[in-house]
């Protein structure tokens, strides 16, 4: 094969970063090589594993069939597409840009699959709501907005994980702040698991320093995943959690990241039920619940080999 350099003159990366969708900007460098056919194959690399997705900008193409607007990638480096050419004596003209956000393309969640609470079995915790700060500032909030804050009593409270993913995101360097008290601070401590189903659980507010999966592992429900932690003082202990997914793409907006605030937002949220000891349910604000785990909902998205693994630890 013979490499040319990519036709692509402008390379955007699309971070949400009104409120909780801000995560580490994630460069994917698509790269093409023509073929003896002349045909041109486009490849990607990316640093981060966990599913993103490429929306293709086309501004011109001629002897091909345009390839797909909006494409899925989940490795950290594969094949995006190949162009052939309409008549094989002519070669291909394709010229785009492209931008890239967090997610699947038309993913198909699970609306009705048990988590388990993120705590310690027979941990007590105390249910509130977050609101969104699209909201507060008079702009709407997000589709199907549903976010929790849990307490407990104690100063000190391990976090465990509520269902079977893939770690795509750490951010643990954040110290925390003993001066003022905080009601939210966009610098905090998080992590992100991707679960099969296209929807993400973000872990957040957790101690410095203290997550233990890595980036690229597999965690399981009841796996130890981090200490939970305070924007400030050690009474203000606390863990928000939430599932979203990528739902709504709104081309103007894609376009335009200026318009990025304007309320219009590309993740829908999940209002998930929970395995606790008083039953399983969905949880509202003021509720108190305690955590339960059983074999059968740790091991409900596991393959054989993980049973097998399981079995035998």
């Amino acid at each position: 094969m013979k490499s040319t350099s990519i036709l692509a003159a402008i390379c955007f990366t699309l971070c949400i970063t009104v409120s909780f969708y801000g995560y580490a900007q994630e460069k994917i460098e698509i790269s093409s090589s023509r073929n003896e056919d002349n045909s041109i194959t486009y490849t990607y690399e990316k640093q981060t594993p966990g599913s993103h997705l490429i929306i293709l900008d086309i501004q011109q193409i001629t002897n091909a069939i345009p390839p797909r607007e909006f494409i899925t990638v989940s490795g950290r480096s594969g094949n995006l597409f190949t162009l052939k050419p309409i008549n094989e004596k002519t070669g291909i003209n394709f010229r785009f840009s492209y931008s890239s956000i967090r997610g699947k393309y038309d993913p198909k969640p699970d609306f009705n699959f048990v988590y388990s609470l993120p705590f310690k079995k027979g941990k007590e915790i105390k249910v509130d709501e977050l609101s969104a700060i699209e909201e507060r500032a008079g702009i709407g909030k997000p589709e199907n907005w549903k976010a929790f804050m849990f307490t407990t009593s104690s100063r000190s409270d391990s976090v465990f994980v509520a269902r079977k993913g893939l770690v795509v995101e750490v951010v643990e360097d954040k110290d925390r702040d003993y001066n003022l008290e905080y009601s939210f601070k966009q610098e905090a401590n998080y992590v992100i698991i991707e679960h099969r189903d296209g929807t993400m659980a973000r872990y957040d507010v957790l101690e410095k320093n203290s997550v233990v999966p890595e980036v690229g592992q597999t965690v399981f429900p009841g796996d130890f995943l981090a200490m939970a932690g305070t924007y400030d003082k050690l009474e203000n202990k606390q863990l928000r959690f939430w599932v979203y997914y990528l739902n709504e793409l709104d081309r103007d907006v894609l376009r335009n990241p200026r318009r990025m605030s304007d309320g219009n937002v590309f993740y829908s949220h999940l209002n998930p039920l929970f395995l606790t000891s008083e039953g399983t349910k969905r949880l509202k604000k003021g509720d108190f619940a305690t955590a339960a785990i059983h074999e059968e909902l740790i091991t409900a998205e596991m393959s054989r080999r993980e049973k097998k693994k399981r079995s035998t630890d």
